[in-house]
Formats: structure tokens, sequence, C-alpha cells
């Protein structure tokens, strides 16, 4: 019983799991926000890009920490979670997540890249 009460809530859980398109151009920017905003004071963030971190930041311990592809292109607003990505390229299409005070939350970001649409002519 105690499996099958498990198994109920885990796929609970994955059914509120959002995975939310954002699109960029090439050298554009990537704005993602922690959504819903995160009610508490925030103490921890980890953003994670394709499984890896991206970015980290603890409250009094660790300074905000971009990893190495990222690192003088990103900003991260640690009052609201918001990541900033600047000079994207194809190399950054993929799966974005956050993990606030160590609960993940329940939006993630696939980020896809797209042609700039050039303007019109008359």
């Amino acid at each position: 019983m105690e499996k099958l009460t498990g198994l109920c809530v885990l796929l609970a859980a994955l059914s509120l799991a959002v995975t939310e398109d954002k699109f960029f151009t090439e050298s554009g920017s990537l704005t993602l926000d922690v959504s819903p905003p995160y009610p508490e004071p925030i103490q921890i963030i980890v953003w994670k890009f394709r499984g890896d971190l991206l970015a980290e930041w603890v409250e009094d311990q660790v300074p905000v920490e971009f990893s190495h592809s990222f690192n003088g292109r990103t900003t991260l607003d640690i009052k609201t979670g918001r990541l900033v990505i600047n000079s994207m390229s194809k190399n950054d299409t993929g799966v974005y997540s956050v993990e606030i005070n160590n609960n993940v939350q329940s939006v993630s970001y696939t980020a896809k890249w797209i042609k700039s649409v050039p303007q019109p002519r008359e």
C-alpha cells in the first residue's frame, strides 16, 4: 500500500511540472524568471542548464558564481531569482531549471534558437 501511495504522489508531482518554451535569436538575450514568484525570502539559488550547474548563490556563504560558458554574460537577481543571459547562441539551446532554497521549482524552460526576422522593405 505504501508503494502505491508513493507512486501516486510521484505521478501527481510530475504532472504539476511545466516546461515553458522560450525563444531567442543569435546574440540576443534570454530572461528566465522564477515562476510562480517564490513567496519566502530567497537564501539559495541554483540554476541548471541541461542538468549541469549554470549559476549558484548561497546567502552569506557563496557569492553569485556562473559556470565558465556563462561567466561575463549572465546576471542573477538574488531577490527574485531572475536570470538574464546575453550574447545567446545556438549552443545555448536546451532546458534551464531552477532550485530555490533547495526546492526544485515546477516550471523549467526550453530555450529555442530562432532566426531574426528582417525588417520589411517598402
